[in-house]
């Protein structure tokens, strides 16, 4: 019987340590496992990351090119005002030199007119001094 005991004992002992020794590799194949979905989680993250940064450039890039062309289209539209300013102010100028034409030709028509009757009423005050003596 001691044999047997001892043969329990020794196969106990065993199964112990196989049951151990399985134990501690289903650790260290779940740890395996863990570090590669780790691994394979870090790798698509990165991924994800590249993408994102490569987004984020291309997005700067593309505002860049935006404000460059409202900068262009601002310049653009800042020269036409300023032509259209000056083509309002010319003619305005023109306008005014326009009607001071007129205004001084009408002046110049008027003195004349002025004169013709100054010389007729001249004439006819005469004509009426001479009547009367």
């Amino acid at each position: 019987m001691k044999m047997q005991v001892s043969k329990t004992i020794l196969l106990a002992a065993c199964v112990t340590i196989v049951i151990l020794g399985i134990g501690c590799q289903e650790e260290e194949l779940s740890s395996d496992k863990t570090s590669r979905v780790i691994a394979a989680e870090n790798i698509r993250l990165k991924k994800e990351v590249k993408k994102r940064d490569e987004m984020i450039e291309r997005l700067e890039k593309q505002h860049e090119q935006k404000l460059q062309r409202q900068e262009e289209l601002l310049a653009k539209y800042a020269k036409q005002k300023e032509v259209l300013e000056k083509q309002l102010q010319q003619g305005v100028e023109n306008q005014i030199d326009d009607v001071l034409a007129n205004v001084i030709e009408e002046n110049a028509k008027l003195r004349d007119e002025i004169k013709k009757l100054a010389a007729e009423l001249e004439k006819l005050t005469k004509g009426e001094e001479n009547i009367k003596f």
